[in-house]
């Protein structure tokens, strides 16, 4: 319902945020070449 919508907005916006660093980007194809 819109209210279980909202309560699940209001409760993960009072989490903190989590930090994570973003790794680097891998060029298509160095996958398949490990």
């Amino acid at each position: 319902t819109d209210a279980d919508l909202k309560a699940m907005y209001a409760y993960l916006r009072s989490l903190p945020p989590v930090k994570n660093q973003v790794p680097f980007p891998v060029p298509p194809g160095a996958a398949e070449a490990d």
